[in-house]
């Protein structure tokens, strides 16, 4: 079973949007990855992230301060398990927390 680690951020962006909100930026870039450790069928890879800045708005168009943010990095990882009936690596596990 997969387990996804959100944000509140994350979490209440469908809900935002019901609500009118719109979102400009706020994409992550993975800025770096270590090298995966393989055990099996099983592998985990630890990478940092960078959120660019995001700016919120409202129905209207205008800005929503405290629903926007800076850029900032993140450290996180992930854990993956081969799934040999599909030939490919499937993520089981993965987070990101601000650094």
């Amino acid at each position: 079973m997969s387990k996804i680690v959100g944000t509140p951020q994350a979490d209440g962006y469908d809900s935002s949007r019901a609500a009118g909100y719109r979102y400009e930026g706020g994409r992550i870039i993975i800025t770096s990855a270590g090298a995966p450790t393989v055990s099996g069928d099983t592998a985990e890879i630890a990478f940092v992230l960078q959120q660019e800045a995001v700016t919120v708005y409202d129905g209207s168009g205008n800005v929503v301060p405290d629903r926007s943010g800076e850029a900032y990095p993140l450290s996180g990882g992930t854990s993956l398990a081969w799934d040999a009936d599909r030939s490919t690596w499937v993520i089981t596990q993965l987070t990101a927390e601000p650094q």
